[in-house]
């Protein structure tokens, strides 16, 4: 019985394609492939030396250099008074106000931005032979405490669970900033930054789980206080924007 070649388009079937398949290439999880990458840019680095090329050559494989930010205001080395003050509309617990000037002044002197705050003793001594402190403006206050500047913070909305334990929302915290001259002689050259009268919006905020587990309402206070002002002194200062991978 003679045997019928298909030829092609004739429905026959044929024997399977053997021509040699590519090799399989293996695949390194993500994280072996990011020490892969480093290990090639640190030997790199040990024929080449650290140069513009070597930063080329991080940034194309996937290790770009960190962005800084530029401050938006340079503040006085000098005497600097930060002055929290007061609003109807929002109820801040007692010790808010306290907290924060003192994680602002802490904050300031770790960045460098200015190691002259007046303390807060000082202001309690001017509240004693000024009765009416509180009535007069920033700048007045400003010189009555010897002060070159005035870093006045005004808060604009606040908000916390009353059993952090069983928090199911974020605690919130928002000022409002502005930076006075305090020597000024012209009204019109009272405000030094910003431009806008309505000042520098500055907000906080705490995840409901970090909430949950603050140790105490205390506790979660001085969080609050110590990451606004953090944000404060980004204002202030440069730093590096961190990297999505890094936070």
């Amino acid at each position: 019985m003679r045997l019928r070649i298909g030829q092609q388009g004739d429905g026959a079937m044929r024997p399977p394609d053997v021509r040699r398949q590519p090799a399989l290439q293996p695949v390194l999880p993500r994280v072996l492939r990011g020490s892969a990458r480093v290990a090639a840019a640190l030997a790199l680095a040990a024929l080449t030396g650290c140069g513009p090329q070597f930063g080329a050559f991080l940034y194309f494989f996937g290790q770009p250099p960190k962005q800084t930010v530029q401050a938006k205001f340079k503040l006085t080395t000098g005497p600097l008074l930060i002055l929290f003050d007061d609003s109807p509309a929002v109820d801040l617990p007692p010790e808010m106000r306290t907290l924060v000037v003192r994680a602002i002044t802490d904050e300031f002197k770790r960045t460098g931005i200015n190691e002259r705050v007046v303390p807060l003793t000082r202001l309690n001594e001017l509240r004693q032979t000024h009765r009416d402190l509180d009535k007069r403006g920033m700048r007045e206050v400003g010189r009555l405490a010897q002060a070159d500047q005035v870093l006045w913070l005004y808060p604009r909305e606040f908000s916390m669970a009353g059993a952090p334990e069983q928090a199911l929302d974020p605690a919130k915290l928002t000022v409002v900033i502005k930076v006075i001259d305090a020597k000024a002689t012209e009204r019109t050259k009272v405000r030094l930054w910003p431009v806008s009268e309505d000042g520098e919006l500055v907000s906080i905020s705490v995840p409901p789980h970090e909430v949950r587990a603050a140790q105490s309402p205390d506790a979660l206070l001085r969080t609050m206080a110590q990451r606004l002002a953090v944000e404060v002194g980004h204002l202030f200062h440069d730093y590096e924007e961190p990297r999505p991978e890094d936070k």
